[in-house]
């Protein structure tokens, strides 16, 4: 089964234009930006009307995930005691950042109840490996969680040997640590073997995240074991772009596929605006569901019990002065779980 190519797409095209882009086009400092977009007047208006003018070509809105990741960061500080430790991230996807908001929660309770104080880091605000190890120095942190990490690894060139780490959700940028995360091939069986289940019997898997490497390779095996498994017909794979529908929509009309099985739940409103989901259309099911979506059938990333283990393991490393990489990194697989939804009605 080769992989059927939609619209080329750019390397992140799910990645919400940041403040650091909108004050780079303006050509002022991410302060500047910061306050002309808030309509202070204490800046120039010329220099107003080139940040607003910035910010509307690159579609720039101020994120309410990344807000609250920021409350986050400061909750619980009043009296607390105990030991510091850094949620480093670099922002990929717009799932992955609702993602990373149900780890931080879980991460969280542990911390809560172990005497740890946890600051969210953004690394792509910094401009380079060397700032952020500076940071993570000055401010003590004993422990490191990598979070989703998108960005070259030589970028992260750090000094992992004075922290204890652990690492979870996706990225290229994470060092050879312990993991806490997700098997993308029994996550994609695990989702094809209820949509075999509900009677279908040429499904077809789209995927326009732009993940590629192993998770990508993953899925397509899962994918492929899947039919084989159960004797079926699939179809060509889609991988294509998040930003365009009509090849996908394309994709759908030249295969025909009676079920579909994607990457994000965006898929699943393109299917709906063409008039081909529901009860007696096309059945869908999301490899990633938010708290959000009730009416689709999916697997949810169970993101909570990932931050949960992951601080739970950091815990560990912590008490037991263990630093650095290890020679053999372990990985925790979380398994997701199973939605139903009228999505993927059950077919006779």
């Amino acid at each position: 089964m080769n992989p059927s190519s939609g619209a080329s797409q750019p390397a992140n095209p799910l990645r919400r234009a940041s403040l650091d882009d909108v004050a780079q086009a303006a050509g002022v400092g991410k302060s500047t930006a910061a306050r002309a977009l808030k309509g202070d007047k204490h800046v120039a208006r010329k220099t107003q009307r080139v940040v607003m003018e910035a910010a509307q070509k690159l579609g720039y809105q101020p994120d309410p995930i990344l807000s609250t990741l920021a409350r986050e960061r400061w909750r619980g500080r009043d009296g607390y005691s105990g030991i510091s430790v850094a949620l480093v991230h670099y922002p990929g996807t717009r799932d992955e950042e609702a993602e990373l908001i149900a780890s931080l929660e879980g991460m969280n309770e542990v911390a809560a109840l172990r005497g740890y104080k946890i600051d969210v880091l953004d690394a792509s605000e910094l401009p380079h490996a060397a700032r952020l190890e500076e940071i993570l120095v000055t401010r003590n942190y004993r422990g490191l969680a990598l979070g989703p990490m998108h960005c070259a690894a030589e970028w992260l060139q750090v000094d992992w040997s004075l922290f204890s780490l652990v690492a979870f959700g996706e990225g290229t940028g994470h060092p050879e640590t312990d993991r806490v995360g997700h098997d993308h091939l029994n996550r994609t069986q695990l989702a094809f073997r209820h949509v075999f289940g509900s009677g279908y019997r040429r499904p077809g898997l789209a995927l326009v995240q732009a993940s590629g490497g192993k998770t990508q390779e993953d899925t397509l095996s899962g994918f492929q074991l899947s039919c084989l498994q159960h004797g079926a017909e699939s179809c060509p794979v889609y991988i294509g772009s998040p930003l365009d529908a009509k090849p996908f929509l394309h994709w759908v009309s030249e295969n025909q596929p009676d079920a579909i099985v994607a990457d994000t739940p965006l898929l699943h409103s393109w299917l709906e605006a063409a008039g081909l989901a529901g009860p007696r259309g096309i059945g869908f099911a999301s490899l990633f569901l938010t708290r959000n979506e009730g009416n689709l059938a999916g697997l949810r990333p169970e993101a909570d019990q990932v931050g949960r283990r992951a601080m739970e393991l950091l815990d560990h490393h912590i008490c037991t002065n263990s630093r650095g990489l290890p020679a053999s990194p372990a990985r925790l697989v979380i398994t997701p779980a199973w939605q139903d939804g009228p999505s993927l009605a059950p077919r006779g």
